[in-house]
């Protein structure tokens, strides 16, 4: 299951707002075909989100964006069987400027 929203330029001014939100739910999830317990994911869900700031000339633009904001911890299976833990939150701030 996935559902997103973003909402723009929420204020109505010259500069825009972009707000953004993206929910990701998976449920158990058989990671092999033998259906070895070993290979059972656990459901969970991931959240992300991002705010961004475009200055009134559009040129200049600041956004701040988080992955996996909650903070779960949740494994994928790899080859050989090996369980590889995915990136928990993970943080970013980026400044853009066209020229």
């Amino acid at each position: 299951l996935r559902t997103g929203y973003t909402f723009e330029n929420i204020f109505h001014s010259e500069a825009a707002i972009v707000l953004g939100a993206e929910y990701n739910h998976f449920s158990y999830t058989w990671e092999c075909l033998a259906h070895n317990p070993a290979c059972l994911q656990p459901k969970y869900g991931v959240a992300d989100v991002h705010a961004t700031y475009i200055a009134p000339n559009g040129r200049l633009q600041f956004i701040l964006a988080g992955s996996n904001v909650g903070n779960t911890e949740y494994s994928k299976l790899s080859g050989n069987n090996v369980r590889n833990f995915l990136p928990r939150a993970e943080y970013s701030f980026t400044v853009r400027y066209k020229y």
